[in-house]
């Protein structure tokens, strides 16, 4: 409001009367045209549902999707965001087997940017070798979403199967989050990282060192110095893929890092090694790692016979086959592999069973 001598100048909506709101109430709430007006997130979302226009309604329904899997608004907006772009190059290039890679695509640009919200109560998967394991004080991974606990509970149990020779067994635990547990994207687990070593010379050394010692899953032979240097990025992916390692574990680098981590209020990170450099690279979605004090219950657990390995296996590799025979491209060397493995494992059990006294191991078997 403006006053001068003679004149009395006052801005408002055009049609207001002195005394009248338009868009509250006298007890402070809004009226009709107030709620239009001062629309919330809600009623934004709702009517983007029901816009006319397809590309509104797809863009809030991948919003409402990512924030059903618990993440924040703005990181739903984000993942919805690129998500679009992701289908938009698809679309260009028009593929089926393409969609499938920038489906893969989204949602690892999701993974390095956006923390998530596991919610308390919600079952999550981990399939192991010790019966006796009760997650409660200790670094586990284990599936948090239907198409990983699948593959895990059939791939994961043959693999074991083949490539260790002695174990208790192999074990599907069902456990149930006993809090709201945050996963750090990776972008904030290397930050948590990358702080760590500036700030701290001895944890730096003991990184250095035991990083090292293992190159497990490395593809390269670059030195972790000149990794730290030159690219901190894959320095990261080199720090996670070795956390599971020996050399890590006797070090207590592990332990300082998900303390850190702890500290910022985070309980799970994503599992570079199964995102990226394993098996279950273009298999699994989600692979993630969980660490702290009693934020899991262990519901139950159940015991996978030889045969059953061998079914679930089977079944599996069978899916697979059916799906990829379907894609305009190659498949997969990850499928690829666990396909080729069945067939390696159905070949010996049906020479075995022509020849039950033979004495050709499993190699000779495979190379008649």
């Amino acid at each position: 409001m403006i006053v001068r001598e003679s004149e009395l100048m006052h801005y408002g909506v055009l049609g207001m009367k002195w005394g009248v709101r338009c868009y509250q109430n006298k007890d402070g709430s809004l009226t009709s045209k107030g709620k239009k007006h001062y629309t919330d997130d809600t009623d934004t979302y709702n009517n983007a549902e029901k816009s006319k226009n397809p590309i509104t309604r797809h863009k809030q329904n991948l919003i409402n999707k990512y924030l059903a899997n618990g993440y924040s608004k703005e990181a739903a907006e984000a993942k919805a965001k690129q998500r679009m772009i992701t289908e938009a190059t698809v679309a260009v290039v028009g593929g089926v087997a393409i969609a499938v890679v920038g489906k893969k695509v989204a949602t690892r640009v999701g993974q390095d940017y956006c923390d998530k919200i596991i919610k308390s109560g919600h079952e999550i998967q981990n399939v192991g070798t010790n019966s006796k394991e009760t997650f409660k004080n200790k670094a586990f991974y284990a599936a948090i979403n239907k198409h990983d606990k699948d593959v895990y509970s059939k791939v994961f149990p043959h693999k074991e199967q083949l490539s260790v020779k002695s174990y208790d067994g192999v074990y599907i635990n069902s456990l149930k989050t006993n809090k709201n547990i945050k996963r750090a994207s990776n972008n904030t687990a290397r930050k948590v990282m990358l702080n760590m070593l500036q700030k701290d010379p001895e944890y730096k050394s003991q990184v250095l060192k035991a990083m090292n010692g293992t190159r497990y899953g490395w593809l390269d032979r670059e030195a972790p110095e000149d990794l730290l240097k030159n690219d901190p990025k894959k320095f990261y992916d080199r720090f996670n893929q070795a956390l599971a390692t020996p050399q890590f574990q006797s070090s207590k680098v592990r332990e300082k890092f998900y303390k850190e981590l702890e500290k910022k209020g985070y309980n799970a990170i994503i599992d570079i090694n199964d995102t990226k450099y394993t098996v279950y690279a273009d298999l699994a979605n989600e692979p993630t790692i969980f660490f702290g004090k009693d934020i899991v219950s262990k519901i139950k657990n159940k015991g996978l016979d030889e045969s059953d390995i061998n079914k679930n296996a089977a079944k599996y590799a069978n899916q697979l086959i059916r799906k990829n025979g379907a894609k305009t491209i190659a498949m997969s060397s990850s499928s690829y592999t666990m396909i080729k493995s069945y067939l390696n494992q159905r070949k010996v059990e049906e020479y075995t069973k022509e020849h039950p006294n033979t004495s050709l191991s499993r190699k000779e078997i495979l190379a008649r």
